[in-house]
């Protein structure tokens, strides 16, 4: 048990100073009024679309650098920030360039704009509610298409750019894809990619990863006095998986689907006191399971180079069982004691698992991470007890600690 303890200490430790990373240093430029590019470091949140100004981290001196200071704003992850005045609007404000082009699609504090030329126009919904029959009728008119279906005017050669239009909501994934199809249909140049400007859709990393599972049973049915336990209740663990993370649209979730394997040969001690007699056994047994994993994760810290994540999800375990040998042994009070030697385990061979996660990473490279984790799974009645003539069902709990490597 001593190597859980010291992976216990380890999180409890890393949990202590990750407070520090609330915010992640990023390179990237700025334009500056006079139209001169500059490089520079920023403090930047990784998910973050709306600021109002940015930090210059510069010799460990902080700069704040507003929208009328610079024209643009860019960063590594290719992520674009124009100074402008919005409509309705009297000062500027640094405006997420979400598509950049002959027609430009912006997008500022949750809201859309078409950019063609110097003129921007709002993409929105109106929203209005009156009353029928004495009930409250709630409408919502999608003004944005006819903006969209005026300005892009697509010909009857471009049916698919029509119908993207008038089946969208208004989103990011639905005006990305109308902004698109216009300029792939309309032979027109993009300034720059989409997938640069916004990203891919998302990533995907391969992991493997090492270490222990610790088994604990617990009563679920009436043990009828008796007590049950490992002797070790800890097995070797290897998983094996993807993990797909930095999901354009919600960048801190990240899912893990992945194939593992637990390797237990131990003993099931079992013992009671009753009123005639006393019995103290055990049952020793092979085990192994494969596991197929499944975690959505969110990511609720990140700096520079570590974030720190938890999730929930189920695992499948497929099981297989073996007992070895058994021996109980009954003292009734007479002179000689009776040993039974019949089995008197039974599990599972099919479960399904909630589970919850806590992991914490660490850039090694550009393109891969190592990562410390501790999970939990909780299998109901996964275990039978009948020695002799008595019977009760355990529940399973699996904590496993495994570190690895994402590339």
């Amino acid at each position: 048990m001593r190597l859980p303890r010291y992976l216990l200490i380890l999180f409890t430790y890393l949990l202590g100073i990750q407070s520090t990373f609330a915010q992640q240093l990023m390179p990237g430029y700025y334009i500056d009024p006079a139209g001169e590019r500059k490089e520079a470091s920023y403090k930047f949140n990784f998910d973050g679309e709306n600021y109002e100004k940015f930090v210059i981290v510069s010799d460990g001196e902080e700069l704040d650098l507003r929208p009328d200071q610079a024209l643009e704003v860019g960063f590594e992850n290719g992520r674009v920030f124009q100074s402008i005045i919005l409509p309705d609007a009297t000062q500027k404000a640094f405006v997420l360039v979400m598509v950049d082009g002959e027609v430009d699609l912006l997008k500022w504090e949750g809201n859309y704009f078409l950019r063609r030329s110097d003129q921007i126009t709002p993409l929105q919904e109106v929203r209005s509610s009156r009353t029928v029959d004495g009930e409250q009728v709630n409408s919502t008119i999608k003004q944005y298409q006819g903006v969209l279906l005026s300005v892009m005017q697509p010909t009857s050669a471009q049916q698919e750019l029509g119908k993207a239009i008038r089946t969208s909501d208004l989103n990011d994934r639905d005006l990305i894809k109308i902004f698109q199809l216009y300029h792939e249909q309309n032979n027109l140049a993009l300034g720059q990619e989409v997938g640069v400007i916004q990203g891919p859709v998302f990533k995907i990393k391969w992991k493997v990863q090492a270490g222990v599972g610790v088994q604990k049973l617990l009563e679920n049915f009436e043990n009828q006095g008796f007590e049950y336990g490992f002797e070790s209740g800890i097995s070797p663990y290897l998983e094996v998986g993807a993990r797909f993370r930095d999901f354009r649209s919600s960048p801190r979730l990240m899912v893990d689907l992945g194939i593992g394997y637990y390797a237990e040969s131990d003993e099931i001690l079992a013992k009671t006191s009753q009123i005639s007699f006393e019995l103290e056994g055990k049952q020793s047994f092979t085990s192994s399971s494969i596991v197929l994993p499944m975690q959505i994760h969110y990511i609720f810290s990140k700096g520079a180079s570590a974030e720190w994540y938890a999730g929930a999800g189920l695992t499948f375990w497929i099981t297989n069982y073996k007992n070895d040998s058994a021996e109980l042994v009954l003292d009734n009070g007479e002179p000689d004691l009776i040993t039974h030697t019949d089995d008197f385990v039974l599990r599972k061979s099919a479960s399904l698992s909630p589970n919850l996660k806590l992991g914490w990473s660490m850039n090694l490279s550009e393109k891969s991470h190592f990562f410390i984790e501790a999970k939990g799974d909780f299998l109901i009645k996964n275990y039978e007890m009948i020695p002799l003539v008595y019977y009760s069902n355990h529940n399973l709990l699996v904590g496993t600690f495994s570190a690895g490597i994402a590339f």
